[in-house]
């Protein structure tokens, strides 16, 4: 049997070739982003402060359920939640999701004492 290889070329008008130039460009910068955030929950996760999975959550802009499938992946640690349960940490009284900052991260009161 004879095989044979076919290329398409597809002709479009430059409004469709636009669009989709700038739909690849955003799956480019999704990727990035998604790797981005993978990179800052193992740091966050994997550093000193052992963050719980929420706070890391709380952190990164994601959910929790995001952190724990991320830290799942092979290599790496097993996620870890507060003490008190599986709910949001609470540093001084504070729940992290309740405070931001200016630039719209959370605020977390740790204790040096």
């Amino acid at each position: 049997m004879d095989t044979f290889d076919v290329e398409v070329d597809y002709e479009l008008p430059k409004a469709q070739q636009a669009a989709i130039a700038k739909a690849r460009q955003a799956r480019a910068r999704a990727a990035e982003a998604t790797q981005a955030t993978e990179a800052a929950v193992r740091a966050l996760q994997q550093g000193s402060a052992k963050l719980g999975v929420r706070d890391v959550a709380e952190l990164v802009g994601v959910s929790h359920q995001r952190v724990a499938q991320i830290m799942k992946r092979p290599g790496l640690t097993s996620p870890t939640y507060p003490a008190e349960g599986r709910g949001s940490v609470r540093r001084n009284g504070i729940n992290p999701a309740h405070e931001r900052c200016e630039s719209g991260l959370p605020t977390l009161h740790l204790d040096a004492t």
